[in-house]
Formats: C-alpha cells, sequence, structure tokens
C-alpha cells in the first residue's frame, strides 16, 4: 500500500502503517522527529506509538534529554484496504491537524479527476480511484510502477524528457497527451502536473491531475474535419464547374476538328485513286510534261501515298482520345452529381481511370476487371468519384515511391475489380496496387483525419478521412484494406445497392 504526502506543514510527520502494523510510509518530518527523539531504531515502533496514541503523548530523547511528542493515531479507508495513520508533532493543536490531513486525503479520494503522485523518477506511489477509473489500471498493477505505462506511442521521447525537465526545475507542467488504457485503447488527457519540494526545499515528488478529455477533443477534431471537407467540396463544386466549363469550350472546335479529319479521310481517298491512276499512266505511257514530272519526283509518291492515310487516321484517333477525355471530365464533374441517384459504378471507374490517366500512366499499368452486369448502386455519383480518384492517385504515388527506393526498371500495377455480392445486397470495388504496402506502426492511424506520411505540401492528410466519411457515413457503406509491406495494398468498398 501507498499514500500520498498530503500534509506538507513542517511541524507534523505522518506514517501509515499496514494491516500487519508495518511502516509502509512515513514523510521526511516523520522521519526527522523520530530520529531525534531516538525512536528510528526501535524494534518495536509501531506498537510504542500506537501505546502512546491512547494518552496522545510520549516521552523520549537521545542521551539525558526528555522531551514529549504528540502522538495520535487513527483508522483510514483507502482503495485497496484500510491502514492506520500515526500523526506526530512537537507542538500543541495536533489534532487540528490531523483532521487538516484526513480533510485533504478524502478530497484527493473523492476528486472526480484523476490525482496520480510519483517519485522524481517517474515510479507511481499513489493515485486515487478515478484514476483507476480512467486508465483501467488497478492499484496492484500501477504501484511501484513507472507512469510510462500509460504511454501511447504517439509522442516522441523529448516530449516526456520536457515535462520531467520543467518539473525538476521547479515550474509548474500544463498540456494535452494521449495515454493508453490498459486496454489497449487511446484517450485525450488533459493534464496537470506539480513538484512537490520536502522540507529542504530539494523536489521529491510529483503530483498529476489528470482529466480525460477525449469527447471534447473529439468534437474538435470532427469540427476541423468538416471545416475541411466543406472546404474540399466547394472547392471540387468550383473545380467542377471549371472544368465542365473548359469541356464544354473544348468539345466544340474538337467536334469540328472531328468532323473536318473524316472529310479530309474520305477526300483524301478521292485524289488518291486520281493520282494512283497517273502514276499507273506515266509507268505505261512514259513522263508527262517537264514540270509534273519535276514535282511528281519531288513528291515522292510512294511514300506520301503511304504517309497521308495514316497520318489522317491517327489525328483520328488522337482527336477521338481527345473527345473521350473531353466526355470523361465533363461527366466526373457534372453540377447534377450532388445527390443521390441510381449509377453505373463501372463507367465512373472507366471515367475517372481517364481523368486521373496523368497520375498513374507512367508509373503503373492499369488493369480492370469490372463484372459485366454490375447493377445500379443508389449514390451520390459525385462523391464516389471523389473517394475513387483519390485511391487512385494514392496508389500511383506509393508505387511510385516503391520504384524510387527499390530502383524499379518497370512499371508497377493498378487493379480495379468491381463485384456483385448479391446475397450483401451490395456491390464491392477493390483498387489493389503493387506499392509500398502500410507499415503496421500506422495501420490504425490512416483513416484519422490530417494523418499523412506525405512531405510537407504533398498532402493534407484528407484523402483516406473524408473517404471513410463519404463510404460509411454518407453511404452506410465499408471501407476496409489488406495490405503487406513491400507487397502492395488493397482497398475495398463496399456499398449497398439501396
Amino acid at each position: 500500500m501507498s499514500f500520498p504526502v498530503l500534509n506538507h506543514h513542517a511541524s507534523v510527520g505522518l506514517l501509515l502503517l499496514d494491516s500487519e502494523k508495518q511502516c509502509v510510509f512515513s514523510d521526511p518530518r516523520a522521519c526527522q522527529l523520530l530520529a531525534d527523539y531516538g525512536l528510528g531504531e526501535d524494534a518495536d515502533l509501531a506498537g510504542r506509538l500506537l501505546a502512546a496514541s491512547e494518552q496522545g503523548y510520549l516521552v523520549a530523547g537521545v542521551g539525558e534529554e526528555r522531551r514529549r511528542l504528540d502522538v495520535c493515531s487513527g483508522g483510514l479507508e483507502v482503495r485497496g484496504g484500510s491502514c492506520t495513520y500515526v500523526l506526530l508533532s512537537e507542538k500543541p493543536a495536533l489534532h487540528s491537524g490531523v483532521e487538516q490531513v484526513l480533510v485533504q486525503c478524502r478530497a484527493l479520494q473523492a476528486a472526480p479527476f484523476a490525482v496520480i503522485i510519483t517519485d522524481t523518477d517517474g515510479v507511481i506511489e499513489w493515485a486515487n480511484p478515478a484514476f483507476e477509473e480512467m486508465t483501467g489500471y488497478k492499484p496492484g498493477d500501477f504501484l511501484g510502477r513507472r507512469a510510462s505505462i500509460l504511454k501511447s506511442g504517439r509522442h516522441p521521447e523529448c516530449f516526456y524528457q520536457d515535462i520531467f525537465k520543467t518539473l525538476l526545475e521547479g515550474r509548474v507542467w500544463k498540456g494535452e497527451l494521449i495515454n493508453r488504457r490498459k486496454d489497449g485503447s487511446l484517450f485525450d488527457e488533459e493534464m496537470i502536473a506539480i513538484p512537490i519540494p520536502g522540507p529542504d526545499g530539494v523536489i521529491r515528488q510529483f503530483i498529476a491531475m489528470k482529466q480525460d478529455i477525449s469527447h471534447r477533443s473529439r468534437l474538435v477534431r470532427e469540427k476541423e474535419q468538416l471545416q475541411v471537407q466543406l472546404s474540399h467540396t466547394n472547392k471540387m463544386e468550383a473545380i467542377g464547374q471549371l472544368a465542365a466549363g473548359i469541356a464544354h469550350e473544348i468539345n466544340s472546335p474538337t467536334q469540328f476538328v472531328n468532323d473536318n479529319l473524316h472529310f479530309l479521310k474520305k477526300s483524301c481517298s478521292a485524289i488518291l485513286a486520281i493520282l494512283d491512276g497517273l502514276d499507273e499512266h506515266m509507268r505505261e505511257h512514259g513522263p508527262l510534261s517537264g514540270v509534273i514530272t519535276e514535282q511528281w519526283t519531288r513528291l515522292d509518291y510512294p511514300f506520301t501515298r503511304e504517309e497521308v492515310p495514316q497520318a489522317i487516321l491517327e489525328a483520328i484517333d488522337g482527336i477521338a482520345r481527345i473527345a473521350g477525355i473531353v466526355k470523361a471530365m465533363k461527366e466526373f464533374s457534372h453540377p447534377g452529381m450532388h445527390s443521390k441517384s441510381k449509377a453505373d459504378l463501372n463507367h465512373a471507374i472507366q471515367n475517372t481511370v481517364t481523368v486521373s490517366k496523368n497520375e498513374w500512366k507512367y508509373a503503373a499499368e492499369m488493369k480492370l476487371d469490372l463484372a459485366e452486369r454490375l447493377p445500379l448502386v443508389d449514390c451520390n455519383l459525385g462523391e464516389i468519384n471523389q473517394v475513387l480518384l483519390n485511391l487512385i492517385v494514392n496508389a500511383a504515388h506509393t508505387i511510385q515511391d516503391r520504384i524510387k527506393a527499390e530502383e524499379w526498371k518497370e512499371k508497377g500495377a493498378i487493379t480495379i475489380t468491381t463485384r456483385h455480392l448479391a446475397e450483401a445486397g451490395e456491390v464491392e470495388i477493390t483498387i489493389a496496387d503493387t506499392g509500398m504496402g502500410i507499415p503496421e506502426s500506422i495501420r490504425d492511424r490512416i483513416l484519422e483525419p490530417f494523418f499523412t506520411t506525405k512531405d510537407v505540401g504533398q498532402g493534407t492528410g484528407q484523402g483516406l478521412s473524408i473517404a471513410y466519411h463519404i463510404i460509411c457515413e454518407k453511404h452506410r457503406g465499408r471501407l476496409s484494406f489488406d495490405t503487406e509491406v513491400g507487397q502492395g495494398t488493397a482497398f475495398h468498398i463496399h456499398l449497398p445497392l439501396s
């Protein structure tokens, strides 16, 4: 059993005796008084003090000098058992000192916030019931152990060193930290830690008052997340409107160029037919006039005959790709997609792959394995597009990181599959990559708002958090992942059909 030094009046010393009448605690003043009165080596010290407390004092001393030492004792219930307190004083009015100590003790015992007292090495000497309730640890779990049993791993070692440095300098430390309960769950805590000096002015102990602020911190994080998401949504809507406008402006000249190219293709065929006849005539009947022969030779008709039709076909193919990208941009950013409606997710995936091609084409091969006759899903397609884009871009980035780290010569792969899970009444989308994989130490954090492993300026830490919010909270779906370091990661989206 351990107990805090509650009384810091130099005139009163405190001892605690366990149920076997063994002294388990004595404060510095009690030790000094026992030494001054020659009682420190008494084998039956507890019995002598308890007997003396019945008459209120004892007379003792060193050598011939004898003095009166006031003594009183009583029982005290503490968490985990009971003990006997003994108070010593050379001055009168000891009982008022006793009452003061007991009031302090009961106040700390009943405090609604956690109170913990440690030595200067951080070894726990006492904690109140609120500490046990907050952390899940019982006295047998924490007494005599360092307060570091609460470490969550979320703070660097220098964070704790700064706390100890502040206290050992005699200053109060106040702040927030993340700790871990006995069951492994994390909680946010607000703590005020105060150094406690002994009678000689040297710091002997620390007392800390702790309050669980997880609910408050969660509300703050949710508010920040909503603000960021609102800003992100407004930004996406603005970009979407801009993209839709640009796509519309590009669409008209694209169509005009496409029509002209098809006209040129048709006209070229007719012109080439005439030139073929002329070429055949010249081979059978000899050259025509000198000017025509000279121009014909300069034309290099065999080369031109082969390359011009091919150039027109390549131009038609290129303009078709442009038209496809423009169409995908229009559908991806269509302003009418911000409410729920039946949507073709396969088509949405194809559009998103097209729009994001510049992000992945240099690092990965894109493989699509889309289920035939996939049922339409009741969803907000604009938000689903946002999730798909985030996951595809993340996949491309992690492959790029692996290519740099391992000096790959080949591209990686991004594979997107869709399945209809009829029994569950849902559709599954899987986006798998051959990137770095997610380290085990951060797997439980990647969906947290603002958490990112990217360099400053390369990510806000909101992509996966927003994806989780959209899939799980707005669409009542599920977002999970499988990962293996050095092999890659697969994200699984499950969306109910309705």
